[in-house]
């Protein structure tokens, strides 16, 4: 007899190929047409690809940009077969999740982004484990621009995993002087994942497909036929060097590897106050009427005001300020202090390794902490509970063990013990551990940098926005569930709130579908 399993993907495979055959008559992406909501149901406990026209909500479409369906019978031939897709608990995943991850199982080469609190890196460690476990660890490669958001995937920056050092020769001059280890990786591998696309500028990533190419021997595809999945948010924190190397999505390699870009539109994190995610989305279009600037104007509150909100993380642009208010809150409360200190291991001659993990480990590695210190949490320990990267509490005690009892307010006063957690770091096969380090998963949150909290949702935030950046401001509003969470010190002139024209018009190429 068939079990519903079986009976669930057969529906799944039928839904797909209808899917896939609607695809041939839309049009480049290049040549756009006019942008077109398309209602869907996009709740995590839908079937794959399951998507009904009746039971929808206005403000979760699903995004897809248009494809000329140029994608090789080589790349269709990569498949993954449902067999593999059975051991998924995709229930986790929204509908439009779900149809990420089937393009990245078909071995296309795909670009997906989407909203704060869409999930982005949720989803990029499904999409990992499910191509790991198919291709093998050591052919996959898993990195990312920047150190913080690598150790969040397990993986590594982009920069060490391709032997560029810092990036600066030219593409050849760089394979000449490459380690062996470096040249071995790009020999081996399958797929490629970068995270936190938007913080790589065009030159950067024109010289990665020249490496590719020139290691691959197969100059004629991009990136020498690699599948290269990337996910990020072109809205948020940009490459600092940006103005100069140009956006990722300007480099030349771009259009002819990107067939596909899809756009993740389920709001998980403002799902309870929808007028607040509508503010955040007129920003990130450049588009805030007066009565959006007239809710942002409701929030500001006096310098002394903000210091005394209860519960609220202080958001500022500059590390200075941030470590300067931290040591004064904990240094004015009474009782002992408890002192932390991470401890790591590595192989032989993996020194360098353990300092990088270190260095990119969220928590300090000296942490101290009384009893009614802000935390934060700063990795996913239990996501299904709730304890997940970004959860804000406060020290009540510490346990018999030593460790701090941390209360959590919006899961319900919940009184959790945190002991340490070990990051591994291990080699390309995923079997030799390098390297291990072990520390207390908090921070002191009564402030943090604006770059620190990408990706972190917090309750309750008191904002300072003297930003100096694109991104800057979206990424500080949007870490915050509802508009009575958020709290500012001023309103900065408008175009300080509003994003990179150019990245605006990158976002209006990408059609809304429906993908029934």
């Amino acid at each position: 007899m068939e079990s519903d399993s079986e009976h669930v993907f057969s529906d799944i495979e039928a839904q797909y190929k209808v899917y896939c055959s609607k695809r041939k008559d839309i049009k480049s992406f290049l040549q756009p047409p006019p942008l077109k909501k398309v209602k869907t149901t996009a709740t995590p406990s839908s079937d794959l690809l399951s998507v009904s026209s009746s039971s929808i909500s206005p403000t979760t479409p699903i995004s897809i940009s248009p494809t000329n369906d140029t994608r090789t019978k080589k790349r269709r031939s990569k498949v993954i077969q449902t067999d593999t897709l059975r051991n998924l608990k995709t229930d986790k995943l929204s509908a439009d999740q779900k149809i990420v991850l089937e393009e990245a199982c078909g071995g296309y080469s795909i670009f997906y982004s989407g909203e704060a609190g869409t999930g982005k890196t949720f989803l990029l460690n499904e999409i990992i484990t499910v191509l790991q476990s198919y291709w093998g660890k050591e052919n996959v490669g898993v990195t990312s621009s920047t150190g913080i958001s690598a150790v969040d995937i397990n993986g590594m920056t982009i920069h060490s995993w391709a032997g560029m050092g810092l990036g600066e020769d030219l593409a050849h001059v760089i394979v000449q002087n490459m380690s062996r280890d470096a040249k071995e990786r790009w020999r081996r591998v399958r797929v490629l994942i970068i995270d936190e696309i938007s913080m790589i500028s065009g030159v950067f990533f024109d010289k990665l497909d020249r490496i590719a190419r020139i290691i691959k021997k197969n100059e004629t595809e991009p990136f020498g036929g690699i599948q290269v999945i990337t996910c990020g948010d072109f809205y948020q924190l940009e490459a600092i060097n940006a103005k100069t190397e140009g956006l990722c999505f300007q480099s030349s390699v771009w259009p002819q590897l990107f067939k596909t870009q899809l756009m993740l539109t389920t709001p998980f994190r403002q799902m309870s106050d929808p007028r607040y995610g509508e503010l955040l989305n007129s920003i990130r279009q450049g588009k805030l009427s007066d009565e959006h600037i007239k809710m942002l104007t409701s929030r500001i509150k006096q310098p002394e005001e903000l210091e005394k909100i209860e519960g609220a993380t202080r958001l500022l642009p500059f590390v200075e300020a941030v470590s300067r208010i931290n040591n004064k809150r904990l240094s004015e409360l009474p009782g002992e202090a408890h002192t932390f200190k991470g401890s790591g291991t590595h192989a032989y001659r993996c020194e360098n390794i353990l300092k990088n993990l270190k260095k990119n480990c969220r928590p300090p590695e000296e942490l101290t902490l009384k009893v009614g210190a802000a935390v934060m949490l700063v990795v996913n320990e239990k996501v299904e509970e709730g304890l997940c990267n970004g959860l804000c509490g406060v020290v009540t005690s510490f346990s018999k063990t030593g460790y701090p009892l941390v209360t959590f307010p919006s899961l319900k006063n919940r009184i959790q013990e945190i002991s340490p957690h070990k990051w591994v770091y291990k080699d390309d096969t995923g079997k030799k551990i390098l390297a291990t380090y072990s520390q207390v998963p908090l921070d002191l949150a009564w402030a943090m940098t604006i770059h620190k909290s990408q990706g972190a949702t917090l309750d309750k935030v008191a904002v300072d926005l003297n930003v100096f950046a694109k991104g800057q401001a979206y990424v500080a509003l949007s870490r915050t569930r509802t508009l009575d969470g958020l709290n500012i010190n001023h309103l900065p002139p408008i175009d300080k709130l509003l994003p990179n024209p150019d990245v605006v018009k990158f976002y209006s190429t990408i059609q809304m579908i429906n993908p029934n």
